[in-house]
């Protein structure tokens, strides 16, 4: 019990005709102690994974929610939401293609986890795959998918650990983005594979709306993903990092990998190369727009000048 509390219940305890002033003083440590309580639980780790058998409370790998879902509707910021391997789909049970998951602000979800593991540096995201899926409807079918697999909009998030795809943004307001739709705020991912989404107009993979407040990627890979129009991997427009990555086989009609649009955009120590434009299109690795700050350091691309490696470490392959 908190020390403050014992002293004033002594106090009362000892001496029947304590003030009010010394009764108030102990509700306000209680409410103070309870406080910090609250705190404490809303800052605690929560455990998902898709077979446990448990009470489904997410208290621990035994009572997982078996659903990702039901871990990040009530989690406050703090919170970290570790998922054990196995694939998850947003909707909780009754998808529709509008689901998604949705990251609350501050809640850092990690994936990689053999669903047994009592340290965050235990995991092994290379061997415990955790894939976030968008087939929600006929397996192997796209166009039936969720117009994005995650979102952001609060003010800070963070993934980790993820394989994320199967995300078809082709619906009405829904053409960007197909695997994070970055709405604002700023989201941190990391130790990812994104690959085999689709967007009808921008970011296969990831759109970086102008309302947000940046992205941060490091160490994740991003292939196989598909712009009808701009930007097969990322389209960017507002501040964005890109650290330790690789795209290819990335395609779109500009920009086969990276179209940055708006926003200072710093590619560091990162590969981009084999990605696809359309014949009649351009860019097949990154389109640079007028609106962009484009910085790209000790990384290995086609389009690096000659001789390379170049001023800022570039290599052209």
């Amino acid at each position: 019990m908190n020390y403050q509390v014992q002293f004033y219940l002594k106090k009362i305890v000892t001496n029947p005709h304590s003030t009010m002033k010394n009764f108030t003083s102990l509700v306000i440590a209680l409410v103070l102690t309870t406080g910090l309580f609250v705190q404490n639980v809303n800052a605690a780790t929560r455990y998902v994974k898709y077979n446990a058998s448990g009470s489904n409370d997410g208290t621990s790998w035994t009572n997982a929610y078996t659903d990702l879902q039901s871990a990040l509707t009530p989690a406050a910021s703090g919170v970290q939401i570790w998922v054990a391997a196995g694939t998850y789909k947003p909707g909780s049970g009754s998808p529709t293609r509008s689901s998604k998951f949705d990251i609350p602000s501050g809640v850092l979800v990690y994936g990689g986890f053999a669903g047994t593991e009592s340290n965050l540096a235990d995991r092994n995201w290379g061997v415990n795959v955790t894939i976030l899926s968008g087939d929600i409807g006929t397996i192997g079918v796209a166009t039936d998918n969720v117009y994005h697999v995650v979102t952001s909009s609060g003010a800070t998030a963070t993934l980790d650990g993820f394989t994320i795809t199967g995300g078809y943004a082709n619906g009405t307001g829904n053409t960007n983005g197909g695997a994070v739709y970055l709405g604002s705020g700023t989201l941190t991912i990391k130790n990812c594979t994104i690959n085999s989404n689709y967007a009808g107009f921008s970011g296969g993979a990831i759109f970086v709306s102008s309302s947000s407040t940046g992205l941060s990627l490091t160490n994740c890979l991003f292939t196989t993903n598909t712009s009808n129009q701009y930007a097969g991997a990322i389209g960017i427009n507002a501040a964005t990092t890109i650290t330790n990555c690789t795209f290819s086989a990335n395609s779109a009609y500009y920009g086969g990998a990276i179209g940055a649009y708006d926003g200072i955009v710093n590619i560091n120590n990162s590969i981009i190369y084999n990605n696809l434009k359309d014949p009649y299109g351009s860019d097949p690795n990154i389109q640079n727009g007028i609106g962009s700050n484009l910085d790209i350091n000790y990384s290995c691309w086609p389009e690096a000048a000659a001789p390379t490696p170049d001023v800022n470490g570039n290599i052209n392959p």
